[in-house]
């Protein structure tokens, strides 16, 4: 390229001045040493190699680059040199990166990358430079641009052509029609909501998390279809799990959305698209829909449009060689902005093209991507407020503990259009974290211990990664989703510095569990203005701050004109009576104030004690609607149960606190999964035993917000700043497990 006459006649033409400057600069630049380090991305299609051929530079592409930057000409001699599969805008985002960075700042080594090229080399493609340039008709209006798009366009000026029916200048083995293909594959710029020709729409979801943009845009069409059915916990996310929605003739063409899951989304990999689209193509065979639309999946935990694409496309074809039923004959990938529609047609075409003679992907032809979309969509189709992800989810797991040490795996996935995941492991002694939880469970607690817990405990059981990437959601609500072993740790206290989340945008959690029975309860009750409260107080008359409890909430809610109050008290509670007042389904919240026992073998034997026996989360479980929100005040009580067997119990309120609290958040917490398993949707209880003042103040401000139209995340965290005012510490006393997004009543 340095000598003049090695250029075509025709074409851009070099300056001489410059390209004689240009030669030898790299010689001009310091030799590398020890103190150097390189870390280069490769397994990204990039141009590697040019030659003249007659009139025409021809270039090569293959994986050995980032994209950009060929391996090559990214090695510095004498310099130590680190690899990682990724694009060169990417390297400076890469978590891998940063770790590597960090450690050879700290110490001249890392092993967080490895030494040596591991991509697997893809296939070579030949384009011309002709060619090429004809892919780019028209200009592109730069000021017309959003940021986001032109990020998108930087990120795809060098993937290779993708407009092989428009190009007469391409070699060989590129991508070109072949007669007989199986399955057509397009790309398309617009709305997925607005997806014309297909029969069935295939979106995906994480697991434990919400379903929100493209997902959101669909079931407002379907009139909230998959929001009831994520509050009822019908939607498991698990890998490769899919889902039918019939579309009612709400989404033009189309007859379903097969909504799919992808796992937890700090696993997520192209592997896992992979084989949940082959899921949704078998499926979909079987269901004779034939044409299918799909948005690129997994975009919310930072898996590129493209890379997703590409996997979902060898699932499809895997289902359209293999599957049983009608065969496949289209997908169009809909994408909203066309930088992202050039990247992702870009990749697609590699791919087709690579494929070995004996490739599935040999059975696939791509479409051209049409200019006039390129030309005429400005800016991207407008992404709704309500379709945005407005909950960050944090992710705890127990991994094996060794030599007294606990291991947890935490990832988190922040809020917003450019969500990220962050994942890291982390070890601390099991007998800390006994420790601070024992603090908070002690008589006599202050407003000064749960600060110290509350600041304690991220910095005890959180990667500091982790913590430091929880800021960037201050403005976010938090969801926890744990295990068993992380459901005793008091999240609610939690605190960074003058960041409190329960007390900033809310606080939640859910169960990491696949055995929790679908939640039951009557959707129409949001449309009645009416709130249908049942209050079960004290079945075994032995518990005065129960009725306490019961005067507190009778004087809250009978003068109120749109609440509707059943009282069940002392010997009239019986199981046969509870039992009918709850099947009968009618109440949107039930309030307890008893005894509840807790059986560490079998969380479903678990439950309330009421005036004539126990009522256990597995008799719960066999009635057919339950309330969609179950609210339980817990202080300490000793009580022998009949049979004569000495037991601890929780109550749910009383003037003082007498005894211990010993272990009352585990029970506290067990309880709240036993209900969960139940059918309930929602639980509302608390930690420790809760004062007087406390609890009067939370209930009068969580009711009246809930009169209101308010979700019970806000409604919540309103309760808890009201509480805070008091200086209590029984702020952080109240969990929430379920949908901060859930409204009792659609005012």
């Amino acid at each position: 390229l340095f000598k003049r006459d090695s250029w075509p006649r025709t074409g851009p033409q070099p300056r001489d001045q410059l390209l004689e400057a240009s030669a030898n600069l790299e010689q001009r630049m310091a030799p590398a040493d020890s103190r150097f380090a390189v870390i280069v991305g490769t397994g990204r299609t990039t141009a590697t190699e040019v030659a003249r051929q007659a009139n025409d530079f021809v270039y090569t592409f293959s994986s050995a680059g980032d994209g950009t930057v060929p391996t090559a000409l990214a090695l510095l001699p004498g310099a130590p040199t680190y690899y990682l599969e990724a694009a060169h805008s990417d390297l400076p985002r890469s978590p891998q990166v940063i770790d590597a960075v960090q450690e050879l700042l700290a110490s001249g080594a890392t092993a967080a990358l490895a030494r040596h090229d591991r991509s697997a080399k893809r296939s070579v493609s030949k384009w011309t430079d002709s060619a090429l340039r004809r892919l780019y008709v028209g200009k592109i209006d730069w000021a017309r641009l959003t940021p986001a798009e032109r990020r998108a366009f930087l990120d795809s000026l060098n993937e290779p052509p993708t407009e092989a029916s428009m190009t007469r200048g391409v070699l060989p083995a590129a991508t070109m029609p072949r007669r007989g293909a199986l399955l057509g594959v397009a790309v398309q710029i617009g709305d997925i909501v607005s997806a014309k020709k297909a029969d069935a729409i295939a979106l995906a979801m994480f697991h434990g998390v919400r379903p929100l943009g493209a997902v959101a845009a669909i079931d407002r069409a379907l009139n909230g279809t998959i929001r009831e059915l994520w509050q009822r916990r019908m939607l498991s996310g698990q890998v490769g799990m899919v889902t039918p929605i019939p579309a009612g003739g709400t989404l033009g063409r189309a007859k379903a959305v097969l909504l799919a899951g992808l796992g937890r989304f700090d696993a997520l990999d192209t592997r896992a698209i992979e084989h949940t689209a082959e899921n949704v193509g078998r499926l979909a065979r079987r269901s004779g829909y034939a044409r299918l639309a799909a948005v690129a999946w997994g975009g919310g935990a930072g898996l590129q449009p493209a890379d997703s694409c590409v996997a979902q496309l060898a699932g499809y074809l895997a289902a359209a060689a293999d599957g049983s039923g009608k065969p496949l004959r289209h997908i169009a990938f809909v994408v909203r902005d066309r930088a992202t529609a050039a990247s992702v047609h870009a990749a697609l075409a590699l791919t087709i093209a690579g494929a070995d003679a004996g490739s599935k992907a040999r059975s696939a032809v791509l479409e051209p991507l049409r200019v006039a979309a390129l030309q005429s969509t400005a800016r991207p189709v407008p992404l709704l407020a309500a379709s945005k992800p407005r909950l960050a989810y944090l992710l705890v797991n127990a991994e094996r503990a060794r030599g007294g040490l606990a291991r947890w795996r935490t990832a988190l996935l922040t809020a917003g259009r450019e969500a990220a995941v962050f994942a890291h492991t982390h070890s601390f002694a099991s007998t800390a974290l006994a420790q601070l939880t024992a603090r908070v469970e002690t008589d006599g607690l202050t407003t000064r211990t749960v600060q110290f817990v509350g600041a304690a405990l991220p910095k005890l059981v959180l990667h500091p990664k982790i913590r430091a990437a929880l800021t960037a959601v201050r403005s976010n609500p938090l969801a926890i989703v744990h295990d068993a072993a992380a459901s005793g740790v008091a999240w609610e206290t939690m605190r960074f510095n003058r960041w409190v989340p329960a007390l900033a945008a809310g606080l939640s959690r859910r169960f990491q569990s696949s055995d929790l029975a679908p939640a039951r309860f009557d959707a129409r009750l949001r449309m009645d203005h009416i709130l249908r409260v049942l209050l079960i107080v004290n079945p075994t008359r032995d518990l005065p701050g129960a009725e306490l409890e019961r005067e507190r909430l009778s004087s809250l809610l009978s003068g109120q004109p749109r609440v509707e109050l059943v009282e069940v008290r002392q010997r009239a509670a019986t199981r046969a009576r509870v039992m009918d007042e709850l099947e009968a389904g009618r109440y949107d919240l039930v309030h307890y104030a008893g005894h509840a026992f807790f059986d560490a073998h079998r969380r479903d034997s678990s439950g309330l004690i009421l005036a004539d026996g126990d009522l256990t989360g597995a008799a719960l479980a066999r009635l057919t609607s339950l309330p969609p929100l179950v609210f339980f005040n817990a202080c300490e009580s000793g009580r022998l149960r009949r049979g004569g067997s000495a037991r601890r119990a929780t109550n749910s309120q009383q003037a003082s606190r007498p005894g211990t609290a010993e272990h009352s958040i585990e029970r506290n917490v067990s309880l709240a999964e036993s209900l969960l398993r139940a059918g309930v949707a929602n639980y509302i209880g608390t930690h420790w035993p809760v004062s007087d003042s406390a609890a009067t103040e939370f209930a009068s401000v969580f009711h009246a917000r809930l009169l209101k139209g308010d979700a019970l995340g806000p409604a919540v965290v309103a309760a808890r700043r009201a509480v805070e005012k008091l200086r209590s510490p029984d702020w952080a006393d109240y969990i929430h497990y379920g949908d901060p997004e859930f409204v009792l009543k659609d005012v």
